[in-house]
């Protein structure tokens, strides 16, 4: 299988900290995207980087978009607003 252009060029950086940010993090699918084109660049950059940061506000927990980007057993760090809803807090 051919890697694109931009996940190829992405994947010759030494990335130490990649900031992330998603459409939908779900404890059943992980992280997941709407944008068709960018599922393949987040997997890009979280094979370069050393260390992973997930950003999302509180909306976009509990939610499952059409693209799978990765499993929640993938994410290291996620951040997010002061809404999160408590009840999630374990799961993730």
């Amino acid at each position: 299988m051919s890697i694109p252009p931009r996940e190829r060029d992405i994947l010759r950086y030494n990335i130490d900290t990649a900031v992330l940010a998603v459409h939908a993090l779900s404890f059943e699918k992980g992280v997941t995207d709407f944008r068709l084109n960018q599922a393949g660049i987040i997997r890009a950059m979280m094979e370069a980087a050393r260390q992973k940061i997930f950003i999302a506000d509180h909306s976009k927990f509990g939610r499952i978009a059409c693209m799978n980007v990765c499993g929640i057993d993938e994410m290291e760090t996620v951040i997010s607003d002061s809404s999160f809803p408590e009840e999630l807090r374990p799961e993730f």
